[in-house]
């Protein structure tokens, strides 16, 4: 992997990084909040493989530079995190399952063929373990909060959700042209996903 390369994905990792120690804490939450004991028990594996994820990024880290000071990113990723919890367990569900889609979706765009970290066989190994991890908690969380899901209001509240990411990455859109994706091309995926959802 190139230095430049190898920099632009450590500005990336910091907000992947902060996703899964917030999805470890959420899904902990939520996994205490139900009576049904094979959901709880299936919310609590959901958390020891986000705190595997954190592991897996902490490491990846290590080998990567230092990302540059931004307490504005910081500031914005805390608001972020901290506005996707709600008092109601569906709601903070639903949330969940739209930005961990869209991950699903950034991380496909990051490994796809051709791409500078397809090629590094390290990185590519902890992002499609990160992927297929992710693509599954979606689906279980999806079966969880699957009326609310359904509805009119969830399919907005996903929007949402999936909007104020769209928005967060773009103080990285640098860092995924960098590593050939498009963040233009990309937003408007994850927007469209997000209508995509409201529509069906």
């Amino acid at each position: 992997m190139s230095a430049a390369h190898a920099g632009a994905l450590a500005e990336l990792l910091r907000i992947l990084g902060c996703g899964e120690e917030s999805a470890a804490l959420a899904f902990e939450h939520l996994g205490n909040s139900w009576h049904d004991t094979s959901i709880r028990s299936a919310l609590a594996g959901i958390a020891a493989d986000e705190r595997q994820h954190q592991l897996l990024l902490a490491g990846l880290r290590e080998s990567l530079p230092q990302a540059r000071q931004d307490p504005s990113l910081e500031a914005t990723m805390r608001r972020f995190f901290m506005r996707l919890a709600d008092r109601d367990v569906l709601v903070h569900l639903v949330r969940i399952v739209a930005i961990d889609s869209a991950v699903c979706h950034i991380l496909g765009a990051l490994r796809g063929s051709g791409k500078p970290l397809a090629s590094d066989v390290r990185v590519s190994a902890i992002l499609e373990r990160i992927h297929r991890d992710e693509a599954r908690h979606v689906a279980i969380a999806s079966r969880c909060a699957a009326l609310l899901l359904k509805s009119p209001r969830g399919t907005e509240i996903a929007a949402d959700a999936r909007q104020e990411l769209t928005q967060l990455l773009r103080l990285r859109a640098d860092s995924l042209e960098a590593l050939a994706v498009d963040p233009d091309r990309l937003f408007a995926q994850l927007r469209t996903g997000a209508a995509a959802r409201r529509a069906g």
